[in-house]
């Protein structure tokens, strides 16, 4: 009797077991609209995993190249931090961060770029990337972060590393959110249309260069309509 219920608590760890692995992989999804976007800004690569955790240095990178092609000519030839010199692969970004103080280093005048980065210090470097450093001072980052839809949608636990599926929320929420206090002159200012002067457009795709619901298009494939 003891070998049959040890049996039988083993299969039942080993079934909870692979059901959290199908539900950690079911989990990490983007939406059409994240993965067409984050795809066209050269962010989001099918083939990597989305629950790989993110470096400090990588998700820097990916921070300053939401919005910036080229870094390399905003910035100075001088050391970045201790440990990020000028032949590193994460200089620009970094050095950028830097200057605009989004990132401050660990006090000891490192940045530590190869080191797993939290999600909480990737909200936080987000929140000052967009602008809102001092707002979000007087009410704390992470409540401000999620008051303004910056952290919204991403999944972690407090301590936890980044994962990439997180930082391309992240990602997508910077380019995403309403920075009309920045802008006033506009009422639907955001990253995406200040600095990729793109637009969204919410309507029905008649014709996507391929085929329209009458047949075959008749415009290029560079073009698309919508109703």
């Amino acid at each position: 009797m003891k070998k049959i219920i040890s049996f039988l608590l083993i299969l039942t760890l080993c079934i909870n077991v692979v059901s959290f692995s199908a539900f950690a992989q079911e989990e990490y999804k983007l939406t059409d609209e994240q993965m067409t976007l984050l795809t066209a800004i050269g962010m989001y690569d099918k083939n990597v995993q989305l629950s790989q955790e993110v470096t400090r240095g990588e998700f820097a990178d990916m921070l300053v190249r939401s919005i910036f092609d080229e870094p390399e000519y905003l910035i100075a030839e001088e050391k970045a931090f201790n440990d990020v010199g000028v032949d590193s692969e994460y200089y620009a970004p970094v050095m950028l961060l830097k200057n605009l103080k989004v990132t401050l280093g660990d006090g000891n005048g490192n940045f530590k770029p190869n080191e797993k980065i939290l999600a909480n210090d990737a909200i936080v470097m987000a929140v000052r990337f967009l602008g809102y450093t001092k707002l979000a001072e007087k009410t704390g980052y992470i409540p401000f972060a999620a008051q303004k839809g910056i952290s919204k949608g991403m999944q972690y636990s407090y301590e936890e590393n980044l994962s990439l599926y997180n930082a391309l929320i992240l990602i997508f929420n910077v380019l995403d959110v309403d920075v009309s206090e920045q802008y006033p002159v506009d009422s639907t200012a955001t990253f995406l249309k200040a600095y990729r002067t793109l637009n969204k457009i919410e309507g029905v795709v008649e014709d996507d260069g391929i085929i329209n619901k009458y047949g075959l298009s008749e415009i290029s494939k560079d073009e698309i309509v919508i109703d």
